[in-house]
């Protein structure tokens, strides 16, 4: 969204319309102005052409949606999902309100709670634990299979592991076989 303003300080066309937009703020509806003409927005090696939204806002105001931010290469992280709320949900587990605690290890809930949530996915624990470790797992897209023509292999190098972590490799691998998730196989030379 541009505001008429910042559209006439760098001459750009609007192209009037009538009607409301619904803002992010829940039963607020502002007078449409009207949409730009369609203008090259780039972010770095990223371009997009967009048509604005033109509305009274504050200032010079430009805002980026959404519906374009990934394509500019721009991402969203940690927003809240709603704001001004603190409702206690039923069930749900909060975190204290004391700012004092953020950044210390503080388990949250109180222990009745956590034991509560303990018991409830320990029978999960068990039965993952359960099961052998020489199985595959049997969720939808675990297994990955690359498929060769009959009569021929493929073969990429491995790339080279740091001398400082070969011994910590060596013992996953020698773990590994122990437990019967890996297995030994001889290439044939081609």
């Amino acid at each position: 969204m541009l505001t008429p303003e910042y559209c006439t300080k760098n001459k750009i066309k609007i192209y009037p319309r009538d009607g409301f937009v619904q803002t992010a703020v829940e039963d607020v509806l502002v007078p449409r102005v009207g949409v730009t003409e369609p203008i090259k927005i780039t972010n770095g090696d990223k371009s997009v052409i967009h048509r604005f939204e033109v509305m009274q806002m504050p200032g010079d105001t430009i805002s980026i949606g959404l519906d374009i931010m990934s394509d500019l290469g721009i991402g969203v992280f940690g927003l809240q999902a709603a704001h001004n709320s603190r409702k206690k949900l039923k069930g749900v587990i909060h975190a204290p309100d004391n700012d004092s605690v953020i950044g210390k290890s503080l388990p949250v809930g109180t222990p009745e709670e956590r034991e509560k949530l303990m018991a409830a996915i320990q029978p999960l624990i068990d039965a993952n634990q359960a099961i052998p470790k020489s199985e595959f797992c049997q969720l939808p897209g675990a297994l990955i299979e690359l498929p060769t023509p009959p009569g021929k292999t493929a073969y990429r190098r491995q790339y080279s592991i740091p001398f400082a972590l070969q011994p910590e490799l060596d013992k996953a691998v020698a773990q590994w076989l122990d437990d019967g998730v890996i297995r030994e196989v001889h290439p044939v030379n081609v």
